[in-house]
């Protein structure tokens, strides 16, 4: 899937005001190895991120399991 159609597919599937950035979408692809990798698993990162939006992180979380 292209960038463009990733950007749309986002912003509909996350009910986004604005697709998000090309530069945005790369950024991710390129680091998708990190990003599923250990650091970022089970609170071990040095700075843990703080949930903002509880029912976000729920629908986030399942849909990228639906993606696997």
């Amino acid at each position: 899937m292209i960038q463009e159609k990733l950007a749309e597919c986002a912003q509909a599937t996350f009910s986004l005001a604005n697709k998000p950035a090309r530069h945005t979408i790369g950024d991710i692809l390129r680091k998708a190895h990190l990003l599923a990798g250990e650091p970022y698993q089970d609170g071990k990162r040095r700075k843990p991120l703080r949930v903002v939006s509880l029912r976000l992180e729920k629908r986030l979380s399942t849909w990228i399991r639906e993606q696997d």
